[in-house]
């Protein structure tokens, strides 16, 4: 926990785990993402995953946003479900403390869970499920998820045209950057990089990843370049 230098993170974590370790009903913590790694700095958020004892769930979800605001003096705290983890039980809370420390954390029956990713660190398994290692869906791209990801891509480029010659540049706009996420899933997906899904963040995560590009007002010209990118990842994916 202490590995990066974070004192608040660390701080954080340390008062998770002495929560968890008083209630049997949380079965493991598991820290993914860039503080895992190691990658982390002082912007960075904790990333979370918490087991739930599955004759408790999800009667034990009750339990969780108070525990969570125990851990610091708390901002704010936000409890919803991931529509794109479909029906997938879980719950996410994400939460601000006023020591700037975010903590996003999934909290998921923990029959869920079997292994865990490259990269992650279990700090607590009290039935050893994090032991071994776990390949997610997520960490390569499927054939119908990069063709998906080309085709909408195309759609948000000509949308970009239609609203730039219409001059309406707000609507322009979003649609040039929706293209530039496709163009990054795709980017992630030709250089190999793990979780393509996440597009830029696995990009610039990757020791393959290109300079970052400068933004310019969106226009017929702007979309051509993202045009050429698409172009050249579709040949190379």
């Amino acid at each position: 926990m202490d590995r990066l230098a974070l004192p608040g993170h660390a701080e954080i974590l340390r008062r998770l785990l002495d929560e968890v370790e008083k209630q049997p009903v949380f079965r493991f913590v598991e820290l993914c993402c860039s503080v895992a790694r190691g990658a982390g700095d002082e912007l960075s958020d904790l990333d979370l995953a918490l087991g739930i004892a599955d004759e408790e769930w999800p009667a034990a979800l009750s339990a969780v946003p108070a525990l969570l605001r125990r851990l610091g003096e708390t901002v704010d705290l936000l409890e919803h479900v991931l529509a794109e983890w479909n029906d997938v039980p879980h719950r996410r809370f994400f939460v601000q403390y006023r020591n700037r420390v975010q903590v996003d954390l999934v909290a998921l029956p923990a029959s869920r869970r079997s292994g865990k990713p490259p990269g992650s660190v279990a700090l607590y398994d009290l039935d050893g499920r994090l032991t071994a290692t776990m390949v997610s869906k997520l960490e390569r791209a499927t054939p119908g998820e990069v063709h998906e990801w080309v085709f909408l891509a195309w759609v948000a480029l000509a949308d970009v045209d239609k609203y730039v010659r219409r001059e309406s540049p707000w609507e322009a706009l979003e649609r040039l950057h929706k293209a530039r996420t496709y163009v990054w899933q795709l980017w992630a997906v030709a250089i190999e990089a793990p979780y393509p899904s996440f597009g830029l963040t696995s990009v610039l995560d990757s020791p393959r990843r290109p300079v970052r590009p400068g933004s310019r007002k969106p226009s017929r010209r702007s979309s051509q370049t993202i045009f050429g990118a698409l172009a050249w990842r579709w040949r190379t994916c």
